[in-house]
């Protein structure tokens, strides 16, 4: 069977800012301990990956690559600013050093979660689309010999 063709559309860009704004808000959410705290960070993120599946739905394959290839390298680019440092990116920057740490945080758990789930999401379409069903009408070649 072919692969499904889904139609060109864009992606619902308000869905998957919102799914991203979710995930950042679970990852600034201090879940040292298991709290109340805790039970709102994995209910954002639960939202969230259900925003990326909302999106995904209406995504073609090669579009919802895209999408996951573009999340890890925002999630690469924003890793590099752990790299450096959130103090030497705060020194660098005119806004106080506790707001800038916790930007780079937020941001850095919204990219790989939004990365994570978009990959995933790709990853069970692929697997869907590679699995053909074997057909029973092949013909079947009987070899009786006669003795």
């Amino acid at each position: 069977m072919p692969d499904v063709r889904f139609p060109h559309s864009a992606p619902n860009w308000a869905v998957l800012a919102i799914a991203a704004g979710c995930f950042a808000g679970a990852g600034l959410i201090d879940t040292a301990t298991v709290n109340l705290q805790s039970v709102v960070a994995a209910t954002l993120a639960i939202v969230g990956v259900y925003g990326v599946a909302q999106v995904a739905r209406r995504q073609s394959r090669p579009s919802l690559a895209r999408l996951s290839l573009g999340s890890w390298l925002a999630f690469i680019a924003v890793a590099g600013l752990h790299a450096l440092g959130p103090a030497t990116v705060a020194t660098a920057l005119p806004a106080a050093d506790a707001g800038v740490g916790a930007t780079i945080t937020a941001m850095t758990w919204a990219m790989l979660l939004l990365a994570c789930s978009s990959t995933t999401f790709l990853a069970f379409r692929e697997y869907s689309a590679g699995h053909t069903p074997t057909s029973t009408d092949d013909p079947v070649v009987d070899r009786d010999y006669e003795y």
